[in-house]
């Protein structure tokens, strides 16, 4: 199978939903096939084990759930760092 990778950031200071549009491009691109983005969304949320949700947290998870992305979260910490890998698969 043919898979695609993509990588992003999502500056806090650029307009959310027009980084969300991106990403919605990107995955039209890859209409049964494989997709991994790796994303640096500057978004906040409990579900990837951060302290709080922000706004952008909230609407990225809505998007995950309303699209149903195959989702996992893994929290490491060592040497004093907090780590959080986030990653999203769709197909």
């Amino acid at each position: 199978m043919r898979s695609f990778c993509a990588t992003v950031y999502m500056d806090i200071i650029n307009d959310f939903f027009s980084d969300i549009h991106k990403i919605e491009n990107i995955q039209r691109l890859a209409p049964g096939r494989g997709l991994l983005v790796a994303m640096d969304s500057n978004a906040r949320s409990t579900t990837w084990y951060d302290a709080i949700t922000n706004r952008r947290g909230r609407i990225l998870v809505e998007i995950l759930m309303k699209n149903r992305l195959n989702t996992s979260c893994v929290k490491t910490i060592g040497a004093g760092l907090k780590l959080i890998i986030f990653t999203s698969m769709v197909n």
